[in-house]
């Protein structure tokens, strides 16, 4: 594989800039015979690759969401139920969950997450292709939700929400997202997940880091 045709293919995943498009180009045309451009452009663009290129994160909302998979709230809620009696209302099927695979059972647990700072830097994704996983907080610190699209990852398609004590997220199978990211102050949040014997978590890593601001 010539050196020219590997580098091509990791520029690849540079998310779509004028810079990007012209480096594109010019492995089109190029080859390894063009040896000391090549080496100039190889140290240029591996400079701006591990430049984190900046994401602001906005409110989390059901429609901006819907992609990803579900925001648990009572504001979010189709299925309103009176019950006991008429003393407690029951906000019905909040999310769809997916926790049943080979080797794998529902879990409900407590993660304890410490404060992150914004901005802040993320360099990594993770999904759960077999399972949905869903985030409900249990404090009053706001916190923040990094997604991308099922399938390969597409680093140009990442967003980031910001979202509220009372807003809860649930994970679609296979949707990239980052670890919980409390804001503030340490958090606690209640998951509903599965676990079990069968590998369920993929991680990639980011060709290029993003800062994430408010």
């Amino acid at each position: 594989m010539s050196r020219i045709f590997d580098f091509c293919s990791k520029v690849q995943a540079i998310p779509t800039t004028a810079y990007g498009i012209l480096i594109r180009q010019w492995c089109l045309d190029n080859d390894d015979r063009n040896a000391v451009e090549f080496q100039r452009l190889q140290t240029q663009t591996e400079s701006v690759i591990r430049m984190p290129r900046s994401i602001k994160a906005v409110a989390l909302t059901n429609d901006s969401f819907k992609p990803f998979g579900e925001v648990i709230s009572k504001e979010a809620c189709r299925d309103i139920r009176s019950i006991n009696r008429g003393q407690t209302a029951r906000f019905n099927n909040l999310a769809a969950l997916t926790l049943n695979g080979p080797g794998l059972e529902p879990c409900l647990s407590i993660f304890q997450t410490e404060a992150w700072a914004v901005p802040g830097t993320v360099t990594e994704l993770e999904r759960h292709p077999l399972t949905s996983q869903a985030f409900i907080p249990l404090g009053e610190a706001s916190y923040l939700v990094i997604v991308a699209p099922k399938g390969p990852l597409k680093e140009e398609a990442i967003q980031a929400f910001v979202a509220s004590p009372f807003q809860g997220v649930n994970y679609h199978p296979g949707v990239w997202h980052h670890r919980n990211l409390a804001l503030n102050a340490a958090a606690d949040f209640l998951v509903i997940d599965a676990d079990g014997s069968t590998e369920n978590c993929d991680e990639q890593s980011l060709i290029q880091p993003i800062e994430i601001n408010l």
